[in-house]
């Protein structure tokens, strides 16, 4: 089960619409701690139930934890360490089967926003991630 935290939930509430549709946030190894999905945006399962849309909340945390992995590990080294190098503030833009995906690292974890391709500008959801990592960066320091 996902641990569904209402106030984060709430929050990533904020920046969900009908273009930029899920909003998640996920440990590095791409578990799902909080998402909020656009109810247009939910499918129905293979027995055409309706869903609570956290199988695309986990299928966008598969994809984008995947590619943190692959940046971080394909980034030449300033430093000798791993581990720093998974501590620089950095931000990944791409396009998937899902829609547009911005990842935006607020440690420890990543912060994903998938937006409809066509529908809504990398601009747009590099606004919006960056003002839900401003406002979650503050409690997370904590952590």
């Amino acid at each position: 089960m996902l641990l569904n935290i209402e106030g984060t939930t709430s929050l990533l509430a904020q920046v969900v619409t009908p273009g930029t549709f899920l909003a998640a946030l996920i440990t590095l190894d791409g578990r799902v701690v909080a998402y909020h999905i656009h109810p247009s945006a939910i499918v129905a399962d293979e027995d055409d139930e309706q869903s609570d849309g956290s199988d695309q909340a986990k299928i966008a945390a598969a994809i984008a934890s995947g590619l943190w992995r692959e940046d971080c590990y394909d980034r030449p080294l300033s430093s000798n360490s791993k581990t720093e190098l998974a501590n620089e503030v950095r931000n990944l833009d791409a396009v998937c089967e899902l829609g547009q995906l911005r990842l935006n690292f607020t440690p420890p974890f990543l912060l994903v926003l998938v937006g409809k391709a066509g529908s809504v500008s990398t601009e747009t959801l590099s606004m919006k991630a960056q003002l839900l990592q401003d406002q979650l960066k503050g409690p997370f320091s904590n952590i």
